[in-house]
């Protein structure tokens, strides 16, 4: 893939190859690489299996960075609430501090740095071999209170692979909120107002990043945030809110969806609908429509445009087929997704799908001790897993 297509760039609005044509990805990420569920998949016979059996052209790597509890409530799926059949909501004493539950943080980067940067170097170098395209992901919710620790692992990152066209940057996976406390967030009675926002945070916090990796001569594509988990695409719309016109050379935005998403686990998880309008593709506030803005009916105006203010090339880095939230749910939305999936294709937006796992829940490719080395029959895949990699592969 990578001989082939060279150096990937954003020409516009649209991530393309080295000629300058459009290019669709199409790939799968890790699990949290610091617990076991995401490290045991995370080997180069893994990667070696999606390339082979799945088609992949990109893998992405999820380095855990520092892991906060953004649960608000603890879900005991071994007693049912009797109001709604679903699982037991407990309130979780430990929302917004270290997660401390079985693994605790685990080997994350924030105290394992060269365990997990060797980890990384790695992947890569498999990706590399393989010649697929490779995102080293910043996975956190919390970059601000972070950012000290990514500036130095990209300027090392950037330096190391500044002449490697396969690497992909990923600057912050998911912003939310300090410490990912959500509980402090609805609490606030201005959700909004509390969590982290473009314009104020992380704008500010893409351009010192970028411009500490483009300071060390590298190209690459750099993926940027945006706010509400991914979800705010439209905030970087304009001149006064994209990034500066210096740094915005082969720079993208990120958007995230949990296409499974229903009503009544949205009501009964959060207390309210939100969740489930921002992730379902046929709600007019939802991601979906969001995509459809800014491909269809925005680019439209700025089509051929050379004013890149107006230019949003989105990335999807992440998404999943199953009820999304702080807890992911069971269901897991075919219909829902294969809409999504339908308008990625459409307009050529590259995508990896949540996750290399076998947890026991709905976003994991594979079922609970299958094999850390692929080659997995149909029966070791789960429902998720069984239709992303008919995706991927058509």
């Amino acid at each position: 893939v990578v001989t082939s297509n060279g150096a990937l760039q954003v020409k516009n609005a649209k991530l393309c190859n080295k000629r300058g044509n459009p290019i669709q990805l199409k790939g799968m990420s890790s699990f949290w690489i610091n617990w076991s569920n995401g490290m045991k998949y995370a080997n180069p016979e893994i990667i070696n299996w999606l390339v082979d059996d799945w088609n992949i052209d990109v893998f992405r790597i999820a380095v855990g960075v520092n892991p906060y509890d953004g649960r608000e409530f603890i879900l005991n799926w071994n007693k049912t609430d009797p109001a709604t059949g679903f699982p037991e909501k407990i309130k979780n004493a430990n929302c917004g501090k270290p997660c401390k539950d079985d693994e605790g943080q685990g080997y994350c980067y924030v105290g394992y740095a060269t365990y997990v940067e060797a980890q990384v170097k790695k992947l890569v170098q498999t990706c590399i071999e393989r010649d697929i395209y490779v995102i080293i992901d910043w996975h956190v919710h919390d970059g601000i209170m972070n950012k000290s620790y990514a500036k130095g692992f990209f300027k090392m990152m950037a330096m190391l692979y500044k002449n490697t066209p396969n690497v992909i940057f990923e600057i912050w996976n998911e912003p939310s909120m300090p410490k990912n406390n959500i509980a402090a967030a609805r609490d606030s009675g201005d959700y909004l107002g509390y969590i982290y926002n473009w314009n104020d945070d992380i704008k500010p916090y893409c351009e010192e990043l970028i411009t500490d990796i483009r300071n060390t001569g590298n190209k690459n594509i750099i993926i940027c945030p945006t706010a509400n988990f991914d979800q705010e695409l439209l905030d970087p719309a304009g001149k006064k809110n994209n990034i500066n016109e210096s740094l915005r050379q082969n720079t993208m935005f990120s958007a995230h969806f949990y296409a499974g998403t229903s009503l009544e686990w949205s009501k009964y998880i959060t207390g309210d609908e939100w969740t489930y309008k921002v992730h379902f593709p046929l709600d007019g506030n939802s991601i979906y429509n969001k995509i459809k803005d800014l491909y269809e009916d925005l680019y439209n105006g700025y089509n051929g445009n050379s004013n890149t203010a107006y230019h949003v090339p989105i990335f999807v880095s992440e998404f999943g087929n199953f009820d999304g939230g702080q807890d992911p749910g069971r269901y897991v939305g075919i219909y829902e997704t294969s809409q999504y999936l339908a308008l990625l294709d459409k307009h050529k937006i590259s995508y990896c799908n949540w996750a290399i796992s076998d947890k026991d829940e709905a976003a994991s490719i594979v079922r609970p001790g299958s094999s850390d080395i692929g080659f997995w029959s149909d029966y070791a895949l789960s429902v998720s897993g069984y239709f992303i990699r008919a995706q991927i592969r058509k």
